[in-house]
C-alpha cells in the first residue's frame, strides 16, 4: 500500500506547488494533510523541489490508517446490517417504512431531498438503532489504551490489575454479548435502542453504555 500512496503522496504535493488547491473547498485527506505542511526549511510548499523525508513517511502512515479505518470498518458495517436484514424481515419492513415516510416512495428524490435538508436523517431512529445493533453484534474494530501510574482494572473476581507498562486491549467481541451486560445478548433487538425500560423484559436503556466502535 505504501507503494501506492507514496507516488500519489508526490503527484499531490507538485500540483500543490504548482497551484495550491481553495482549502475551504478541498477536504480530501491527503490535501488537508499537505496544506498543513510546513517544511523545516525557510522555503514555502510552492518552492520546494522535494516533501521532507520525515514528514513524507508520517503522511503516508496517516493516510494508511485512514484508508483502513474508513473502508473496512464502514463496509463490514454496512454488510452486516444488509446480512442481519435479510435475516429479520419484520426489522426490514419496518426500517423500508420508516424510509419511505422520511423521503417518499421516489428514491430518485431522495439525494436531493437530503442535499436540501440533511436533518432529515436525523429522523431514521430506527435505522440509527439496527445499525447501533449491527455494530453490537458485528464490531468491525477494536481498541487498546495505554496504561499508565495509578491506573488499575478490577475483573470480575475481584482481582486488581495495575496497568502501568501495559497496553489494554478491550475485546468489544466478548463484551457485546456478555449476558452480564444484555439481555439476550445474541438477538439482533435494534429495538433495545429505542425503548429506555422493556415492560417485558425489566431491561433498562443502553443508549449511555454502549462501546460500538472503541
Amino acid at each position: 500500500m505504501d507503494s501506492y500512496i507514496g507516488p500519489e503522496l508526490d503527484k499531490r504535493f507538485r500540483e500543490h506547488r504548482a497551484s495550491p488547491p481553495d482549502s475551504k473547498k478541498n477536504k480530501a485527506i491527503i490535501d488537508l494533510l499537505l496544506q498543513a505542511y510546513s517544511p523545516n526549511s525557510e522555503a514555502t510548499p510552492n518552492q520546494e523541489e522535494t516533501m521532507d523525508p520525515e514528514f513524507r513517511l508520517f503522511a503516508i502512515r496517516q493516510i494508511r490508517m485512514f484508508v483502513f479505518a474508513g473502508h473496512d470498518s464502514t463496509s463490514s458495517a454496512i454488510t452486516y446490517c444488509f446480512h442481519l436484514l435479510s435475516r429479520h424481515p419484520k426489522a426490514l419492513q419496518r426500517l423500508r417504512a420508516e424510509h419511505d415516510e422520511t423521503y417518499g416512495m421516489d428514491i430518485s428524490s431522495v439525494a436531493s431531498k437530503l442535499l436540501a435538508n440533511p436533518a432529515l436523517a436525523n429522523g431514521l431512529l430506527y435505522t440509527t438503532a439496527v445499525i447501533k445493533e449491527a455494530l453490537r453484534l458485528f464490531p468491525p474494530a477494536s481498541s487498546s489504551r495505554q496504561g499508565t501510574t495509578g491506573v488499575e482494572i478490577t475483573d470480575d473476581r475481584g482481582m486488581v490489575c495495575p496497568t502501568e507498562g501495559a497496553v489494554v486491549w478491550v475485546n468489544h467481541q466478548a463484551m457485546h454479548r456478555a449476558p452480564k451486560y444484555w439481555v439476550r445478548p445474541d438477538d439482533f433487538l435494534p429495538e433495545r435502542w429505542l425503548e429506555l425500560y422493556w415492560a417485558g423484559l425489566g431491561y433498562d436503556g443502553v443508549a449511555n453504555r454502549f462501546e460500538s466502535y472503541g
